[in-house]
């Protein structure tokens, strides 16, 4: 990983208007690692950053599916396979029986793997990153709104981004990750 993996600037706005007229500014000077922060959802940024839309359902439908054929199996497996029982004339393999611990694991399949899919895809497990080390970034939960454009983007150059940050109107730019970015502001 290069010293540039975790670098960049950060940039905080007023509103989120000025937050989506900045992101504009950048989609359209053809920045692809931009990043934005906001103490509530905004759905318009995911519209601007052409954001694919998550695949966490189809994970969800999948694990579900995969816990309740996997108790499914497990009972068929013991109950008709290994240990086959045959009493009152009933057949050893009788699918409504197994239909309560199927649905159950069906259940817990789909709730595991949510869980850990937000852990996982919202990045809730890493502790720290180097934008964490930028004090003022901490508004970003309250009523700040923020832009992290990482320095591995192509059309990355610190000194001509930070000037392009604040001709958006930015009310403060950072850099985080790499002291030789230059920009202390």
């Amino acid at each position: 990983m290069s010293s540039e993996a975790n670098a960049g600037l950060l940039a905080e706005f007023e509103s989120p208007e000025a937050l989506y007229e900045a992101l504009r500014g950048l989609r359209d000077d053809g920045y692809q690692q931009l990043e934005a922060y906001s103490p509530f959802s905004c759905d318009e940024v995911d519209a601007i950053l052409d954001r694919t839309p998550s695949r966490m359902p189809l994970a969800i439908l999948l694990g579900g599916l995969g816990g309740a054929g996997g108790g499914y199996f497990l009972e068929w497996l013991t109950n008709a396979y290994l240990m086959p029982l045959r009493i009152g004339g009933r057949p050893s393999h009788f699918p409504l029986a197994y239909v309560p611990i199927s649905f159950e694991m069906g259940i817990l399949g789909a709730s595991l793997t949510a869980f850990l899919g937000v852990l996982i895809a919202g990045k809730l497990v890493r502790l720290w990153t180097p934008r964490s080390e930028v004090s003022a970034f901490a508004t970003a939960t309250n009523n700040g709104f923020w832009i992290a454009i990482n320095a591995r983007d192509q059309q990355f150059n610190a000194q001509a981004t930070e000037a392009r940050l604040w001709q958006l109107g930015a009310q403060g730019v950072n850099a985080f990750g790499h002291e030789s970015l230059g920009v202390t502001r």
